[in-house]
């Protein structure tokens, strides 16, 4: 997604993450263990890199 990290769930889209800025976007793929997942964004219009980080349900 452009403005956003959404899941397709084999039925419909959903966003996990939306983004609040138009300038703000993933950097790099993911870093993914067995349990977590961390993304790299850059928020252009304030110029701050950050780290979006999500876990597993248990």
């Amino acid at each position: 997604m452009v403005d956003g990290l959404a899941h397709y769930n084999g039925t419909n889209i959903e966003y996990l993450f939306k983004f609040n800025n138009p300038f703000t976007y993933l950097i790099k793929n993911p870093f993914i263990t067995e349990n977590e997942v961390f993304f790299i964004m850059y928020e252009g219009a304030k110029g701050l890199n950050m780290i979006l980080h999500g876990k597993l349900k248990e």
